[in-house]
């Protein structure tokens, strides 16, 4: 099982086509553990660079609660964003089913997961590599032409940001319903 998710990620790095038309049949099961383990990798290695943020939480006690907040945010963030891209590729036309997003999703993070712990030009780098390798991934898994797959990654961002932008606009709110902003954790 390891020795796969070893393959797929060295794939996704060098030869991301090939690797994604391979991943085609592979089992949902086995797609969510690649990205949980790809996940718990690019945490421990964040949370080594981070050693002073960490030590604070330690020292306050808040080290358990902050890294299962984090890991949770992250998890339903990913899920929610695998079907909000979903429905974009749905109207774009593609009716391969979510599965197949759920794989473009996960093994397209494989570069910001890897790098992402690299702050900041790892982080950027990985997350511009994610959005490039989303598209391939949309390309082979969902049968669109390249064109139509650069669409389906960017029109879900651009119309969440409108989203965004009009909830400001109107509101008058800088903050959104459900982050908090408390100041009571601040690093000193």
């Amino acid at each position: 099982m390891f020795e796969l998710i070893y393959e797929r990620m060295k794939g996704f790095i060098l030869k991301p086509v090939e690797t994604f038309r391979a991943a085609k049949d592979d089992e949902i099961s086995f797609t969510i553990l690649y990205f949980f383990v790809l996940l718990a990798v690019m945490c421990i290695l964040f949370s080594l660079v981070l050693y002073q943020v960490w030590y604070y939480l330690m020292a306050n006690n808040q080290t358990t609660f902050e890294i299962v907040k984090i890991l949770g945010q992250t998890v339903l963030t990913f899920f929610a964003f695998t079907a909000w891209l979903h429905l974009w590729i749905y109207v774009l036309g593609s009716r391969q089913g979510i599965k197949n997003t759920l794989r473009v999703m996960s093994y397209s993070m494989t570069p910001a997961l890897l790098l992402g712990w690299l702050y900041p030009f790892g982080m950027i780098i990985g997350v511009v590599w994610s959005f490039i390798l989303e598209a391939m991934g949309i390309r082979e898994l969902h049968g669109f032409s390249l064109g139509r797959s650069i669409v389906a990654v960017i029109l879900p961002i651009v119309v969440l940001f409108c989203i965004l932008f009009l909830y400001v606009y109107f509101t008058g709110s800088t903050e959104l319903p459900g982050i908090t902003t408390s100041t009571s954790h601040a690093f000193i």
